[in-house]
């Protein structure tokens, strides 16, 4: 099997504070870790936020507003120098201080840089929750497959975006993995990914022998698989969930299939099977 890859890449964030992030950067438990930050590891902290999209919680008219992350500062907030309403010199935290009546938990920390001099403690920004960006926009062809990187093994970015934007609205193939993986690559963590790929892409990974199917093989057969799935009893909010699947090759090895809301019994299922 050749695979044809598109390398159209982005990073799928959840909301989140930006200290939280730093921490998971460079694999930190505690804040008080993060003092005294080399400067090896202040340019991994650049590189990761760079553009990343955040908003500000220290001031209530600045919730709506959406800032782009330019750089990180070399000193901290208690170092970094700016300059207050009447044009003084002064330090981020002082500033904070004075202007906000906010006392920084955690000075020691580096500035964010949103627009040239303008300066966010780290520990008053967050990240815009950004989940999907389709990935191809530059290419020819849509893509058969986008590969999704997630950094934690919640459900939130696996069921509602990702899942939910491939199959109902760019009708592209994803397929998820962790990226605890990527960091501690299996070969048969490598062959079942592959395997995935191949499945999802139209491939056959195993097949009986026509022989031994010969009521399948020796003329048009088609194998169905019917299921409905029903909510909780006593739940009528939800309705039923009819699915059916049918085989669609001589071997029986790949197969369509087809969804239906409905209630207690598959209904529609001379429809589901044209």
């Amino acid at each position: 099997m050749m695979i044809n890859i598109d390398f159209h890449a982005t990073a799928f964030y959840e909301s989140s504070s930006l200290t939280r992030i730093v921490k998971k950067v460079l694999n930190k438990r505690t804040i008080e870790e993060l003092r005294d930050i080399s400067e090896r590891d202040r340019l991994k902290i650049e590189n990761f936020l760079k553009n990343l999209k955040i908003y500000a919680t220290h001031d209530e008219n600045a919730l709506n507003r959406r800032f782009r992350i330019s750089k990180v500062t070399n000193t901290s907030d208690s170092n970094t120098t700016t300059f207050d309403d009447n044009g003084n010199q002064t330090d981020v935290a002082s500033y904070f201080q004075r202007k906000y009546n906010m006392q920084l938990q955690h000075p020691f920390l580096p500035c964010i840089v949103i627009r040239e001099e303008t300066y966010l403690p780290l520990e008053v920004c967050n990240v815009v929750e950004q989940v999907w960006l389709k990935a191809g926009n530059d290419a020819k062809a849509q893509p058969q497959l986008i590969l999704c990187i997630l950094p934690n093994t919640g459900v939130s970015l696996y069921d509602a975006e990702i899942k939910r934007v491939g199959d109902t609205v760019t009708g592209v193939v994803t397929l998820c993995i962790q990226s605890r993986n990527m960091f501690a690559i299996k070969k048969q963590y490598c062959v079942n990914v592959y395997l995935k790929i191949n499945a999802k892409l139209g491939g056959m990974n195993s097949f009986i022998n026509p022989s031994q199917l010969l009521f399948v093989s020796e003329s048009p057969t088609i194998i169905l698989g019917a299921s409905v799935i029903h909510p909780v009893p006593g739940d009528t909010s939800r309705p039923s969930i009819a699915a059916v699947a049918a085989s669609i090759d001589a071997m029986a090895s790949r197969y369509v299939a087809s969804i239906r809301v409905q209630q207690e019994v598959i209904s529609h299922l001379a429809d589901m099977t044209k």
